[in-house]
């Protein structure tokens, strides 16, 4: 990637993907035609209903909005879940890790 070009970090796995990028219109403007290209050259196509993003609690209304619209995608609040483990932003919160937990727990008494 381009030295002076935005900076998009992601993680990927099976076909589960978070993209951490910042507002502006450019960074968004390249995730879309990112996507928008992988699905031309894989034959698949992103699912937008089950496409989310998250911002602070304090984010400014007509910045989610932007967001939405450039995105299509929904906002959601944390914690999501990503391969089985929450993901939230803030501080940790017991409540995040219950399930989690709970699984363990139950695979654990099976021993």
């Amino acid at each position: 990637m381009e030295h002076k070009g935005p900076q998009i970090n992601h993680l990927s796995f099976a076909d589960d993907v978070i993209i951490f990028t910042s507002t502006d219109r450019q960074s968004m403007q390249l995730i879309m035609t990112t996507l928008e290209e992988y699905e031309h050259v894989s034959d698949q196509l992103i699912n937008k209903e089950k496409s989310h993003f998250m911002v602070p609690t304090n984010t400014q209304q007509d910045i989610i909005d932007k967001i939405q619209e450039a995105t299509g995608f929904s906002q959601k609040d944390s914690p999501i879940t990503y391969l089985g483990c929450p993901l939230y932003i803030g501080r940790q919160r017991i409540l995040y890790y219950s399930q989690l937990v709970e699984k363990v727990s139950k695979k654990v008494s099976g021993w």
